[in-house]
């Protein structure tokens, strides 16, 4: 289907400012996953730091004749080599390959030294795709210029969506990058009632405003602003989807085919933030 992407952060951990469910009980994940299936997301993102969300999707496959493709990221804290993690993370997960495997953070990737067994992993068909999830433009800027970078993953929505951004981003999949965006609602902000916005974001209450605004204007939600705005941009591969539950994934995926006027788009491009760490969770409430 479409973009679509299922993100399962939320499997193994409480997770996200407007989750207010906790983590779902596995017959939840079961109802959510079937239901992915069945609408065509054939894709799951994972990583070693989400809890037991892998072992959740290997209770998963255990139980069930589907067989998601899957990436998972992985943090080198040295406590193994690379092979290690990454054969650790077949082991959670019961399978013989992954379709991604990317760095969860840019320092591993800057003193990365083992360019060499990805390529064995590649020859034996144990892997795909190799890539870095980023957060930052310089950070960005770096992975573009690396051929040995197969894919992006990183945060980009109707807020989040500087000129210099889309210019690299394009780029890159010019030259074969795969683009996967994460924190499509800047977990859950951009489409939470305004009195529930945490104090600590106020001040991106102006920009949301705006973004209402346009959406109002445009006869459409907040979700179907924000999914419609990324389904207009041709180097995104992947969009990541967070959903504490089925209704919730119902509602992404009946408004994953959304599209927007070029007016539209244009809009959304000209609400710019002025402080960008209100972009990024990690500098939350610092």
């Amino acid at each position: 289907m479409g973009k679509l992407v299922l993100g399962t952060v939320q499997f193994g951990l409480n997770y996200g400012v407007a989750n207010d469910q906790g983590k779902p009980a596995f017959e939840s994940v079961k109802q959510m996953l079937d239901l992915a299936y069945e609408q065509g997301i054939d894709e799951l993102d994972t990583a070693d730091a989400y809890g037991d969300s892998q072992e959740v999707l290997r209770s998963y496959s255990d139980q069930s004749s589907v067989q998601f493709q899957i990436m998972s990221k992985f943090i080198d804290d040295g406590t193994n080599t690379f092979l290690g993690f990454f054969n650790n993370s077949l082991k959670r997960l019961n399978r013989q390959s992954l379709k991604g495997y990317y760095f969860h953070r840019f320092e591993d990737y800057k003193k990365f030294q083992s360019f060499k067994e990805v390529e064995e992993l590649k020859a034996q068909k144990k892997l795909e795709l190799f890539g870095v999830s980023l957060y930052s433009i310089s950070e960005l800027r770096e992975v573009v210029a690396d051929s040995r970078i197969d894919l992006i993953q990183l945060p980009f929505n109707a807020l989040d969506n500087s000129h210099e951004k889309r210019e690299l981003l394009a780029e890159a999949h010019r030259q074969g990058k795969k683009i996967y965006i994460r924190s499509a609602f800047l977990q859950g902000v951009l489409v939470m009632p305004e009195d529930k916005i945490p104090a600590h974001l106020t001040p991106l209450k102006k920009d949301l405003q705006s973004l209402k605004q346009i959406a109002a204007d445009a006869g459409l939600s907040m979700q179907e602003l924000c999914l419609g705005y990324l389904n207009s941009k041709k180097f995104i591969d992947g969009i990541l989807i967070g959903v504490d539950n089925v209704d919730q994934l119902k509602t992404n995926i009946n408004l994953s085919k959304i599209s927007l006027s070029k007016a539209v788009v244009d809009s959304v491009e000209l609400v710019i933030v002025q402080d960008q760490d209100l972009l990024n969770p990690a500098k939350w409430g610092k």
